[in-house]
């Protein structure tokens, strides 16, 4: 069969083969077909068959797919992805342009996820939960029906499954066509894929993602350059700075600013990016998924959050510890860890030196000028009209926080 995706053979190949072996079964089976005729037929078959391009295609290093299972009954169809705890699942509600839904066969041969970077590492048996982490093995591809359907094989463990029971994937040995070991590979239109962020009534947020994405409009992006982190009373000041381009570049974790003047939340799509933007100091960091950290002696641990009202940075609690058996659990003495939950910011202060209870944000100025002071980039400003506006790009009078001024563009 023919088809652009892996697991199929070139359209333009396949046509050709099928071609002459339709032609060749006329004449071989046509009583009135000569020696010259089926010679010709066969010459035509063969040529066919011996193009170089009439191979079955595989994934493209580089490329991300959805894997959808091939199975015959109401799997069918349902997208593999991984969860926020890095869970290999199916389901039919997640849809083509989710990053959790997305894979990309690298150059060793492993199948990693796009939202997590994690690949599946885990072998299993039996019927055992395939798993994402950060020690991967190599997945290999088996063609089991000439429709696209193939078997995804990781080194030492068995095919992962379809399992009907929670949706999850498994290993299990037994599979065939339209079995749920049977997979369809598809490539995705990367420039519809997009992670989306609700931003609350507080117009602020952290965020943190394994791949390049567009700011969107009406959203600015700063991080942490540590030049001037400040301590007064026991609360500490960040100075952020505003990424001038337009990515947040891969693995950057980020304090969000998007003045809506909504009381509920506002959703903003991060649409999912080639360009690799700057680099930037990589004070605060995150997690692209949950995960649970030792923490260190004399640190604390601070993530994005709100009391009061008040936006900043406020510390994790170290609450958890792995028992005899390997899981983790909350306890209240003892405890060594941290939960980082997916996609969000963490900024880990040494604290040997000076005891923080949070830390707040100072955003780097925008370039005008209020009376020869700056305008904070997280003021809020209206025009004359009442309208509110996220940048002063022209001089004229403006209400900064309630308050009338007259703004010098410089």
């Amino acid at each position: 069969v023919g088809g652009s995706n892996p697991g199929y053979y070139p359209e333009e190949q396949a046509e050709a083969y099928n071609t002459a072996y339709a032609a060749a079964t006329v004449a071989l089976n046509a009583e009135t077909s000569d020696y010259a005729e089926c010679l010709s037929s066969y010459k035509a078959l063969l040529k066919a068959n011996e193009d170089e391009n009439f191979v079955l295609q595989m994934p493209e290093v580089g490329k991300y797919y959805t894997i959808a299972s091939a199975c015959s009954d109401h799997r069918g169809g349902q997208l593999m992805y991984s969860t926020g705890e890095n869970a290999m699942v199916f389901s039919k509600e997640m849809t083509r342009v989710k990053p959790e839904a997305l894979w990309t066969f690298t150059s060793e041969g492993y199948l990693e996820n796009l939202q997590t970077g994690c690949s599946v590492s885990t072998a299993s048996t039996g019927g055992g939960h395939h798993k994402l982490g950060e020690a991967p093995r190599v997945v290999a591809i088996k063609s089991i029906s000439l429709d696209g359907q193939v078997l995804l094989t990781p080194s030492g463990a068995e095919p992962l499954h379809a399992q009907d029971n929670g949706s999850v994937v498994v290993g299990w040995g037994d599979y065939d066509a339209n079995s749920a070991s049977a997979w369809r590979i598809e490539e995705v239109d990367m420039s519809k894929v997009k992670h989306t962020v609700s931003i609350s009534k507080y117009e602020h947020a952290g965020l943190y993602l394994n791949y390049p994405v567009t700011i969107p409009d009406g959203v600015k992006a700063y991080y942490l350059d540590g030049k001037k982190i400040t301590i007064d009373n026991g609360v500490g000041s960040l100075n952020l700075t505003k990424i001038e381009e337009d990515v947040i570049p891969a693995k950057t974790a980020v304090i969000l600013y998007a003045p809506h003047g909504n009381n509920q939340p506002v959703d903003y799509d991060f649409v999912y990016t080639e360009a690799q933007g700057g680099e930037y100091n990589k004070l605060l960091t995150g997690s692209a998924y949950q995960t649970f950290r030792e923490a260190q002696a004399n640190h604390n641990y601070y993530v994005f959050g709100q009391k009061g009202g008040e936006i900043g940075l406020y510390k994790n609690a170290v609450k958890y510890k792995y028992n005899d058996e390997g899981a983790i659990e909350e306890v209240k003495e003892g405890a060594t860890h941290y939960k980082m939950s997916a996609n969000k910011i963490l900024f880990d202060w040494d604290s040997s030196t000076h005891q923080v209870s949070s830390f707040r944000f100072r955003m780097g100025g925008q370039s005008t000028g209020m009376e020869d002071e700056v305008v904070e980039d997280n003021a809020i400003i209206y025009d004359l009209y009442g309208r509110r506006i996220l940048e002063v790009v022209t001089s004229g009078l403006y209400i900064v926080n309630g308050e009338k001024h007259y703004i010098q563009v410089k």
